[in-house]
């Protein structure tokens, strides 16, 4: 939890940084915020603190719904797709392990239930489920920083 706390203080470089592309370090911060107050606040009501949970959940929501406003993003489909796509690599990259982190399981752990989980399964988690998040979060990154305009 500690680990992810620290995170989540540097996020806040991210955004104000003073680069030529801070736009794009602004949406990656937006989106890696999001995403991990999200499975903080998953991983948080799983645990049985179902009052943080709902705060994180609210907070990640709030943090995506400032999207709009503070970014300067042209309307054309190019842009939406990108930010879409951006979004979905590193949610696939970024969620689980923080959700497994905040629940006190194996970073890899892989769970049962959803189909999500059964379709994990069927993949080679020791290998190629890991390799998959990095080449992910890889990708999410490299979408925002190089097409995020």
């Amino acid at each position: 939890m500690k680990k992810i706390i620290l995170i989540l203080l540097f996020i806040p470089t991210l955004l104000f940084s003073q680069t030529d592309k801070s736009n794009q370090f602004l949406k990656l911060g937006i989106y890696s915020s999001s995403i991990a107050l999200n499975a903080i606040g998953d991983g948080l009501k799983d645990s049985g603190y179902k009052d943080w949970g709902h705060f994180c959940n609210a907070a990640s929501i709030g943090v995506l719904v400032t999207y709009p406003f503070i970014t300067n993003n042209d309307k054309t489909f190019k842009s939406f797709a990108t930010s879409l796509g951006s979004y979905a690599f590193l949610r696939f990259g970024m969620f689980d392990p923080i959700y497994n982190s905040v629940r006190g399981l194996p970073i890899d752990y892989i769970g049962n239930t959803s189909f999500y989980d059964k379709a994990l399964q069927k993949m080679n988690p020791q290998a190629g489920l890991n390799f998959a998040r990095v080449v992910s979060l890889t990708v999410g990154i490299s979408l925002t920083l190089n097409y995020g305009k």
